[in-house]
């Protein structure tokens, strides 16, 4: 029953973390409906430019999503905005110290967890300690938040403010970034 309760919450603050980069991607899309209007435009070669556009523009939202869970888990707080509504951080599931290089293949993990359907979530069900897929490959826990959370804070830390002005930064060079390479890329494939 533990075990789905964990589960429960961590779904829950899933969603909520769903709930945030769809806000955040709100800022963003008048940005990228202007690249993909111009990877919409017709012109010989259309299909293929089409569809390698939208692939980059929709595809890179994958980065920000990437940024917001790593640094989330790396600040002092361990734990995304959905994991401290829900009660429950991220820890190191052998105790080592963490680091910000771990962290990042955690959260890459995570999200080709989440890009497979969910199913390595759906592991979680199953396993005996209610660990994810991207949990085992990671060598990390999802526990419940202690009241006095008494572990070191790691020097590779970030304070929560810096963490969201970075998150929301890369959301801006997303933008910058990507609706260039939209133009040059459609302008080369016409």
């Amino acid at each position: 029953m533990q075990r789905f309760t964990l589960f429960c919450k961590r779904l829950l603050a899933l969603f909520v973390d769903c709930i945030v980069l769809t806000t955040m991607n709100a800022v963003l899309q008048p940005l990228l409906m202007i690249g993909y209007l111009i990877a919409a435009s017709p012109g010989p070669g259309g299909d293929v430019r089409n569809g390698a556009l939208v692939s980059l523009l929709l595809g890179g939202q994958l980065v920000p999503a990437f940024v917001y869970f790593w640094l989330f888990h790396a600040c002092r707080w361990h734990a995304t905005p959905g994991k401290l509504l829900m009660g429950i951080e991220l820890r190191e599931a052998d105790s080592r110290p963490r680091t910000t290089r771990a962290i990042a293949k955690r959260s890459l993990y995570a999200l080709l967890t989440l890009l497979s359907a969910g199913l390595g979530y759906v592991w979680a069900l199953f396993d005996r300690h209610g660990l994810a897929l991207h949990d085992h490959l990671g060598a990390s826990v999802v526990v419940r938040r202690s009241v006095d959370a008494t572990f070191a804070v790691p020097a590779a830390s970030l304070a929560p403010s810096a963490t969201i002005l970075i998150v929301l930064a890369s959301y801006v060079l997303y933008a910058v970034a990507v609706i260039p390479c939209a133009l040059v890329i459609s302008l080369v494939l016409r």
